[in-house]
């Protein structure tokens, strides 16, 4: 909205940011030029035109979508079969009703007990796997490494990285 186009998103970060506006999706594409992959967590949008923009600026075998609605992504399923779509589970029986009802092609999990069962399970349907940790410890982090998910998303990317480097020299 025009609203949004008017909003300080950088004061939060430090004065030299001050006015710095949120960038609309197109231009944040354009400027990416593909450098990176995307995982866009979409909490509204118009679904025909976002997809549409995805596949017209040539990122459709670069991005993923997650909705925190159902029938959001349910909408995204019916308007497109082939764009990635995450979502979230917690036992083997979600990651198949997430293949069956959603198409998923990602499913997100947490660090929990079962975590290695549940990237095996991943693994023998070829559905990608990704684990969700927010904090910043370093033997978690370890512990992430060792179960070799395909994906993670963490917030402490940093910290993260360099503990897989150093598992990747010990291996």
């Amino acid at each position: 909205s025009h609203d949004l186009d008017k909003l300080d998103c950088g004061s939060w970060f430090h004065t030299d940011y001050a006015d710095c506006t949120i960038p609309r999706l197109e231009t944040f594409l354009e400027w990416i030029d593909h450098r990176i992959k995307l995982f866009l967590d979409v909490k509204w949008a118009p679904l025909p035109e976002l997809i549409q923009l995805v596949q017209q600026k040539g990122y459709s075998d670069q991005t993923f979508f997650w909705f925190g609605r159902d029938k959001f992504a349910r909408a995204f399923r019916e308007l497109s079969r082939d764009l990635a779509l995450k979502i979230n589970v917690a036992s083997t029986q979600d990651i198949n009703e997430a293949i069956e009802q959603y198409g998923a092609s990602i499913v997100e999990l947490d660090l929990i007990e079962e975590a290695a069962e549940l990237i095996t399970h991943c693994e023998q349907l070829g559905i990608r796997s990704m684990i969700k940790f927010d904090g910043s410890s370093e033997h978690v982090f370890q512990q992430i490494c060792e179960l070799a998910p395909d994906m993670v998303n963490v917030d402490y990317a940093d910290a993260f990285i360099k503990v897989r480097a150093s598992s990747l020299k010990t291996t």
